[in-house]
């Protein structure tokens, strides 16, 4: 017979820690979207570190800058507070992180990996776009596999891993968000057509 207990405490473990820090949120009266702007200002600081070649430093900051980002969300929830402006800044305030990273990136690397470093954000850019627009004409469209989840894990590993297993992150980063992209028109297509 399996043991599941020790699955079990580890659940409970986590929803005892998630409820203590919306406790402490909430009593110091932070907002969600106070959360999502500590997050984005964080996760853009890490452009200074990525720039000086301090990759894996890099990857700590906006780590942690991603983990106030991913946590926003779940704290609206828990305190009843989803608005509309809350969605609408959290996309936002993701497109100007992820161009401060890019932007550390671009000033460290020499000239023939800045244009990658141009293009993976620029399709990164436009698999986002895809899913508002899409959203703006009342369709879903989560189609492809590069989501920001995966991209930020993917920049995640590779400023683990080093300056130089990053630029082959960003080509695999360029090519899967251009066939994401690629993806989410051909979905919003069959949708619309």
């Amino acid at each position: 017979m399996l043991d599941f207990s020790s699955s079990t405490e580890c659940c409970d473990s986590i929803t005892f820690m998630n409820d203590k820090i919306v406790y402490i949120l909430k009593k110091y009266n932070f907002t969600p979207d106070s959360i999502t702007i500590i997050g984005c200002i964080i996760a853009s600081l890490s452009f200074m570190f990525y720039a000086k070649g301090m990759f894996f430093t890099g990857g700590i900051v906006m780590g942690i800058g991603s983990l106030f980002d991913a946590y926003d969300g779940y704290y609206a929830r828990k305190i009843n507070s989803i608005t509309r402006f809350g969605a609408f800044l959290d996309s936002n305030l993701d497109r100007v992180s992820e161009f401060f990273i890019f932007f550390g990136l671009f000033l460290y690397y020499p000239a023939r990996i800045k244009i990658i470093i141009f293009f993976t954000l620029f399709f990164g850019i436009m698999v986002s776009y895809s899913k508002a627009r899409a959203e703006g004409l009342g369709i879903e469209c989560k189609a492809g596999i590069f989501n920001r989840v995966v991209r930020m894990s993917l920049l995640f590993a590779g400023s683990i891993l080093g300056k130089n297993i990053m630029i082959y992150i960003l080509i695999l980063l360029c090519l899967g968000n251009l066939l994401t992209f690629i993806h989410r028109v051909y979905h919003c297509y069959k949708k619309l057509v």
